[in-house]
């Protein structure tokens, strides 16, 4: 990272990034302590080095695409995200990603998707520093946090969006994509005080019938996941729009598991 950032530098100074000069940005801003904390968590201890370079990296960002950083946004375990001006004035989203390969698929399915008024727009992407430039939307709030309710044939809207049939298998199967999760979640679970009650014969037999159920239906591009942390509300005119996919290829009704499982209220509203 430390490398890369010092040739992109050199070839801002060379005139090699015309839209402005280099800008300096605070690091308390770009990245505070909880999350280096979750990013370290998540991907090792190696992404220390990362999330040093990072404020170097958010300034040449900034100069090379032309935008302003207003503000930090909120959580995120696997990437740092900050809400950004554009030149024009457009409101916009820098995402940071230490893992070269998620940043990879992220950028490529968001490609693929570009016409689906359903899915978050990519402005710019540099794939070197794991960087993507995203629309902002409005209100843009997570349906977690919203009072918003919706009912499953809203939600289903998206799904014709999302659920392409792909000439090209370019993305990790839906097994592959399970085995990942099971994987981080008995890492997760050792040591933590649900390992008293989730055991690693609990993880193991759950793993086989996923990986079993995974193997069926058609396939198709996944968002792979697609919980209320990651649907937002974008107001009236354009409705649901999907964030932070993890793509993968499988059965079109594994991105609906979280859904189902909601409670819900009168209409068939989700709680």
């Amino acid at each position: 990272m430390g490398d890369g950032v010092d040739r992109a530098e050199r070839r801002e100074r060379t005139g090699g990034t015309p839209r402005g000069r280099l800008r300096v940005i605070d690091p308390g801003l770009v990245l505070d302590g909880p999350t280096r904390q979750r990013l370290a968590a998540r991907f090792g201890d190696g992404t220390g080095a990362w999330c040093d370079a990072l404020p170097g990296l958010v300034g040449l960002l900034s100069a090379r695409w032309g935008f302003t950083v207003e503000a930090a946004l909120p959580g995120g375990n696997s990437s740092r995200t900050l809400r950004c001006r554009t030149a024009d004035g457009r409101s916009a989203v820098l995402k940071l990603v230490p893992e070269p390969e998620l940043a990879a698929a992220e950028i490529a399915v968001l490609r693929i998707w570009s016409s689906a008024p359903g899915v978050v727009k990519l402005l710019d992407a540099d794939l070197e520093h794991g960087a993507l430039l995203l629309e902002g939307l409005s209100p843009g709030t997570p349906l977690m946090d919203s009072r918003r309710q919706i009912t499953l044939p809203e939600l289903a809207t998206l799904m014709p969006q999302l659920h392409l049939r792909l000439a090209r298998n370019d993305f990790p199967s839906l097994a592959e994509r399970m085995d990942f999760l099971f994987q981080l979640a008995e890492k997760r679970r050792t040591g933590s005080r649900a390992a008293r009650f989730v055991t690693a014969e609990h993880v193991r037999r759950s793993r086989q019938a996923a990986l079993e159920l995974a193997e069926d239906g058609e396939k198709v591009l996944l968002h792979g996941d697609l919980h209320a942390g990651n649907v937002l509300d974008a107001g009236p005119e354009r409705g649901l729009v999907v964030i932070d996919p993890r793509p993968c290829l499988g059965d079109p009704a594994s991105d609906l598991i979280d859904w189902v499982l909601c409670p819900t209220g009168p209409a068939g509203r989700i709680k």
